[in-house]
């Protein structure tokens, strides 16, 4: 349900949480749904959802460091670390220049 869309969707995220003066209440309620469609399904959406998640951590760095409820800086190391230990198949690799 909405994998179709979910492109445009982070593309959308990572405009307005760019482009905002502040990230709203509203957009940081998406980060929690973000990092949990990666760990459910999203995971071959990475590469797509570094800039939001990047916009989230640089440009509302206070609430990302301070926050406990929701844990903003522990999902992240959580996602980090899905990604980097699991299982990739050798032809999805990409090699380094």
């Amino acid at each position: 349900e909405g994998q179709d869309v979910f492109e445009e969707i982070l593309e959308l995220i990572s405009y307005f949480t760019y482009y905002a003066p502040v990230i709203s209440e509203n957009m940081w309620r998406l980060w929690p749904m973000i990092v949990q469609a990666v760990h459910d399904w999203a995971v071959e959406y990475f590469e797509n959802i570094l800039v939001p998640l990047d916009n989230y951590i640089s440009r509302g760095t206070q609430r990302f460091l301070q926050s406990k409820d929701p844990d903003y800086l522990g999902s992240a190391y959580a996602l980090m670390q899905r990604v980097f230990t699991m299982e990739v198949m050798e032809e999805d690799m990409i090699p380094g220049p």
